[in-house]
């Protein structure tokens, strides 16, 4: 494939909306870019009526003892208000060396550039030791929806590496953080503020909770994870009452804990349940904790082998070679399992902009991250 038709092929994909809909339309597209080629085999798996994640594998990777896997996801967070964008969020603009749309760093790039090296690679008649599983998953900005199907139907098993293709900004990431997102309402009893011994207030309760959480996760807060640094625990959304001379009878907080290794995620919900046991024993407290996402912290060898070969094709691109860390969460958190497990690195286009208004990729970087794909795979499987 030529640049242009790289770009080509990414644009068709941004102007796709995949706001928590539609993945199937870019499978449609995945499709019908690779169908022509050899040796390679499709599989679509529905979430939900025209959210379709997409298996694509070459050489018939259940037979193979050694198998590259591919991950990227086809959904793409809201575009929030679109007066504030310079182009429109779904039109793929391109300008001088960037295309701006949503999804163009998070991470519609990484998938695109994912297909356009195994398209080339199987034109130019490339053969490999080994087979190749792309794992494309809707559903992955709201709670990895697509990749805890996959995993759970064990389209994982047969892998030995794995390659995400989240926005790094010109970074390759061995490591990174997991999530526990929870609710936390208070129930009172509603009054008239002006005679407010006759209620009890949620609000307060639930301000009660607040403190006692961030009292028992202290502790867990303060350990140093080698990789990851330390957990972060923010409260992110907050409600309560429904009128202003009113004592209010309920009131709801929401949480975004990142976590790290040296910290299980097990062991901070057991603090969480403990904070909420703890202010149920003060007089009409009444909370109620729901824990509404999990995901584990994950860290690859440094060392690893597809560490190395994602460094030599990083050298040989002009990619940054160093690795690092990454904060946010991604689908190989579900693909690995207690029962198997393998190293992963995550390398994409992207940048910061991400989630933002005028999110873009720059040309550049992802032309660059599709030819340092082409090499992992030949490196890897050679």
């Amino acid at each position: 494939m030529s640049s242009e038709n790289r770009i080509e092929l990414l644009r068709k994909i941004l102007k796709v909306p995949t706001i928590n809909e539609n993945e199937g339309r870019i499978a449609d597209i995945i499709e019908a870019a690779l169908k022509d080629l050899p040796n390679l085999t499709f599989t679509r798996v529905q979430y939900a009526p025209g959210r379709d994640n997409l298996i694509v594998d070459i050489n018939q990777p259940e037979n193979q003892s050694k198998v590259l896997g591919f991950n990227g996801h086809l959904d793409v967070v809201d575009t929030g208000n679109t007066d504030l964008w310079t182009y429109a969020p779904f039109a793929a603009v391109m300008t001088d060396d960037r295309i701006y749309g949503r999804g163009a760093a998070d991470m519609k790039a990484g998938v695109a550039a994912m297909v356009c090296a195994v398209k080339e690679l199987l034109e130019a008649g490339a053969t490999f030791n080994g087979g190749i599983r792309l794992l494309f998953t809707v559903g992955e900005e709201i709670d990895n929806f697509g990749a805890r199907q996959l995993s759970a139907l064990g389209y994982s098993q047969p892998l030995t590496a794995l390659v995400v293709g989240e926005p790094t900004g010109q970074a390759i990431w061995h490591a990174h953080k997991g999530i526990i997102d929870f609710t936390a309402q208070a129930t009172g009893k509603s009054a008239h503020g002006a005679m407010p011994e006759l209620g009890i207030n949620a609000i307060d309760h639930l301000f009660d909770f607040y403190a006692q959480a961030k009292q028992t996760m202290a502790p867990l807060l303060a350990k140093v994870d080698p990789d990851l640094g330390q957990t972060t625990f923010n409260v992110t959304l907050i409600s309560g009452g429904n009128q202003i001379n009113s004592i209010p009878q309920f009131a709801k907080l929401r949480g975004n804990i990142r976590t790290v290794t040296a910290v299980p995620n097990e062991t901070i919900i057991a603090a969480l349940k403990a904070a909420t046991a703890e202010i149920n024993t003060l007089p009409e407290h009444k909370i109620e904790l729901t824990i509404d996402s999990t995901i584990n912290a994950i860290s690859s060898p440094a060392n690893s082998e597809i560490a190395t070969c994602v460094q030599n094709a990083a050298k040989t691109h002009a990619w940054p070679v160093k690795l690092t860390v990454g904060a946010p969460t991604t689908d190989a958190a579900l693909f690995e399992t207690d029962q198997h497990q393998f190293p992963f690195i995550v390398i994409g286009p992207g940048n910061t902009s991400a989630h933002q208004v005028d999110e873009y990729v720059t040309i550049q970087d992802y032309l660059k991250v599709t030819d340092i794909y082409k090499s992992v795979i030949t490196q890897y499987l050679a």
